[in-house]
């Protein structure tokens, strides 16, 4: 079973690229507005001179040091971000020989539960919640019926309905509505 050809998130990288690609932008429109300026283009004052000039005269402040921790940490932070594996989105459907690779999603999953549990006699609602490791699904019964019976019945017609989409392991959590 190769992951390869999961489907994943987009990367959290791709936000960090666009963020910097804009401050890239910023800047080069701040260098072609001097560049407009100082060749007597157009009149005003170019505003990367003042920046440059303030800082030719400048001695070392107490907040630089801290700043540059803190510009360590976010280009470690950044660089993590730029590394950090994809997240799978959808779950593989089990194949006995793997010839072929098919992916359910979580919330047709949840879908199916759905419609599964509010089949069984007795259930008035149901929430379930799809994870990587399990099926659960909180319904709400009717009062005074048997909550054990509910809870295996409901159990069996999610796997009956889900069938070979998922293997994964189901949970009912049974739960008296008020009157």
């Amino acid at each position: 079973m190769s992951t390869k050809t999961a489907p994943r998130t987009a990367p959290v990288a791709g936000v960090v690229g666009l963020l910097v690609a804009i401050a890239l932008i910023a800047l080069a429109v701040i260098g072609i507005h001097d560049l407009i300026v100082t060749q007597g283009w157009a009149s005003g004052h170019a505003w990367a001179r003042g920046a440059i000039d303030g800082i030719n005269h400048s001695t070392r402040a107490d907040w630089v040091i801290p700043l540059a921790v803190i510009a360590l940490l976010v280009g470690a932070v950044l660089l993590f971000v730029s590394f950090k594996p994809r997240r799978t989105t959808y779950q593989l459907v089990p194949d006995e020989d793997e010839s072929a690779q098919v992916w359910v999603a979580p919330a047709a999953l949840s879908q199916l539960a759905k419609s599964a549990s509010e089949d069984v006699p007795g259930v008035l609602q149901a929430h379930p919640k799809v994870s990587r490791r399990r099926i659960r699904v909180s319904v709400r019964i009717t009062p005074g019926a048997d909550r054990d019976q509910i809870a295996q019945t409901a159990t069996d017609q999610i796997h009956e309905r889900i069938g070979d989409l998922s293997d994964l392991p189901v949970k009912v959590h049974t739960q008296e509505a008020t009157a």
